[in-house]
């Protein structure tokens, strides 16, 4: 499964291109097309990344229990011969599974708002030694065409009741501005490395860029959660967006968890040079600009574009265009508005998690008349808004509405990105309670007005509120004044509010003192209340011992909390397997091979080795 770039490829794609249709304000189509129907596609063939399979994809999996029915659409006009197998998308024991087709109808799409297409559903089997839980590559074969999206399907059995969420984003993989991300690792001396978690092809080597962020994907894959949602800003913008889309498609699919996205700003600029439009390379690799699933029937899950503006809004010279801030024009909200609604009447007490790039509970933006939609004005106009009058924060429409909307039908939580910054903010009423690293607590009317509320009741409020609770994380790896990581947040599937002092990092006085990223931002305060995500390169892992037989894994846990975890084992296929420190997970064999899962927990500040070996005994085996 080759995901290389081919650098002769790259230098003939710089040429591609006239730039801006100017009038018209869009992007040329062809380079696009041209770039993404070329490039090699996850299993190997030539095609688009997204292309026959528009659901499930690697950006919106589907999440299944065994005995149920997987739904998959296909681009395909009076499909007739369909068939799918389900591969393993992590280990080196990956047998292929044949789940057996129910039925093909034509269908209004789930997934791409007014497309409609033919609706395959199979039947997913019962786990066994072969099929077992875990993330899984689909093929799908239509009349003898194969396709198909990697890391598109998970299996659980069952899904948890409170599903261990990951959070997790703004890498801006292609930033080339001095001391970010790997170029900074260089200059400290830190390996990019990922340890020892990763998918069976190893992603790209120790000098390659992006480290940061391939280190959060492997320290996630560690920690083992339900769902990954990641927050926008995958991608930077440069003159190298295809390079950047495919540095990015690749690291993301090294994890090994169900992994819903959004789209950031700066994966839809528009580059004029090139005349290519992120907007449409996100929608070639990974997802719809907005979509809704269902991850579970009680769980609900929306991602909304709040990079909403037209092309020449989202011209960017070198990643500086003339608006970066957020906004949802009116068409969307009007689809999300009937989402939630329908939604929600239907699943009364279900829980619904909302996500967008920027954060509808930030305070207005302030621009000017020229910051709002432009679409069809010449660039030499729009080019002369200048950078420092559109802001970057929420410019532009619909703030307040769709805030109002997720607390009228009872949103659980919203996720955001943008910022690089931890922040925790309640919808209370009218009003907002935030907690930053910054200001401490706000509490703020619909006008941005701070209200002189006092402290102890601003904190029952973020804690113990019933209104939407909205978190942001820090960066992965991008940004000069933040420390790189990910948060994790148990979300219940009762429609209950979340309470932020059941996450969150705790900030100990050894961690203060390291943390040359922010100075003087970093606080204990507001602590408790879930404000801190998780610092990266925390965590280490070695394989100590490597045969068939026998398998040893040290877990160096320099956090300062527990972390609880799981790690794939690979061995011969013996008859029986033990395991200490750990419980086995599930076993799958594959002819004489067999990965053995093993869940674990390491205190803070101590060390685990994990063990598992085969022996002759079956009784010996404790999965």
């Amino acid at each position: 499964m080759s995901r290389q770039w081919r650098p002769s490829r790259r230098t003939v794609l710089r040429g591609l291109g006239a730039g801006l249709a100017s009038a018209a304000g869009r992007a040329a189509a062809d380079p696009v097309s041209d770039a993404v129907e070329s490039a090699p596609s996850v299993f190997g063939e030539v095609g688009r990344r997204i292309e026959t399979v528009r659901y499930p994809l690697v950006g919106v999996p589907a999440v299944v229990e065994p005995g149920e029915t997987l739904r998959v659409e296909l681009d395909a006009d009076d499909p007739g011969d369909v068939s799918a197998t389900l591969t393993p998308s992590a280990g080196t024991a990956t047998p292929a599974t044949e789940p057996t087709l129910e039925e093909v109808t034509t269908e209004s799409s789930r997934v791409w708002d007014g497309e409609t297409y033919a609706v395959a559903r199979f039947e997913v089997p019962g786990t066994d030694r072969r099929f077992t839980e875990g993330l899984y590559d689909l093929r799908v074969s239509v009349d003898g065409t194969v396709d198909g999206q990697p890391r598109a399907v998970d299996v659980r059995d069952p899904f948890p009741d409170r599903p261990q969420v990951a959070v997790v984003g703004d890498p801006h993989v292609g930033d080339p501005r001095p001391l970010q991300d790997g170029g900074r690792e260089a200059v400290e001396r830190r390996d990019p490395e990922p340890f020892l978690f990763r998918t069976r092809e190893t992603v790209g080597t120790g000098t390659d860029r992006w480290g940061a962020f391939r280190r959060a994907v492997a320290e996630l894959n560690a920690q083992d959660p339900d769902l990954v949602f990641v927050i926008g800003d995958l991608a930077f913008g440069s003159a190298d967006y295809y390079q950047e889309y495919e540095d990015a498609y690749r690291v993301l699919n090294g994890l090994n968890a169900p992994t819903f996205l959004t789209l950031g700003n700066h994966d839809g600029y528009v580059t004029p040079g090139a005349g290519i439009d992120g907007k449409e390379l996100y929608r070639r690799y990974f997802a719809p600009w907005h979509y809704s699933v269902d991850i579970r029937p009680d769980l609900h899950f929306v991602s909304v574009d709040s990079y909403d503006w037209p092309a020449l809004d989202r011209t960017a010279p070198s990643a500086i265009p003339s608006t970066w801030g957020g906004q949802v024009r009116d068409p969307q909200l009007a689809w999300l508005e009937a989402d939630l609604r329908s939604w929600r009447e239907s699943n009364p007490d279900g829980t619904v998690v909302t996500l967008s790039h920027h954060n509808p509970s930030w305070r207005q933006t302030e621009g000017n008349a020229a910051t709002r939609t432009t679409d069809g004005v010449p660039g030499a106009e729009q080019a002369a808004r200048g950078v420092t009058r559109s802001g970057g924060g929420w410019v532009g429409d619909n703030r307040v509405a769709v805030r109002n909307l997720l607390a009228e039908v009872g949103v659980t939580l919203h996720l955001s990105g943008h910022a690089h910054r931890d922040r925790v903010a309640r919808y209370h009423g009218d009003d907002t309670v935030v907690a930053t690293t910054g200001t401490g607590l706000e509490h703020v009317d619909p006008d941005g007005e701070l209200l002189g509320t006092p402290a102890a009741r601003k904190r029952e409020i973020l804690a113990e509120g019933d209104g939407p609770l909205f978190l942001e994380a820090t960066t992965a790896a991008s940004g000069t004044t933040q420390y790189w990581g990910w948060r994790t947040v148990e979300v219940g599937r009762d429609g209950e509010p979340l309470d932020p002092r059941t996450f969150g990092y705790p900030a100990t006085d050894d961690f203060l003192a390291d943390r040359p990223l922010e100075p003087g931002r970093w606080s204990a305060e507001n602590a408790d209340l879930g404000l801190y995500s998780t610092p990266s390169y925390r965590l280490d892992a070695e394989t100590v011992t490597a045969t068939d037989r026998c398998r040893r894994v040290r877990i160096d846990n320099g956090l300062a909390r527990d972390f609880a975890g799981a790690v794939t084992l690979p061995l011969a296929a013996c008859p029986g397997v033990r395991v200490d420190g750990g419980e086995v997970v599930w076993r799958r064999v594959d002819g004489d091979r067999q990965d053995v899962r093993v869940a674990y927990e390491v205190p803070a500040g101590e060390s685990l080795v994990v063990t598992a070996r085969c022996v002759s005994d079956p009784a010996a085996d404790r999965g």
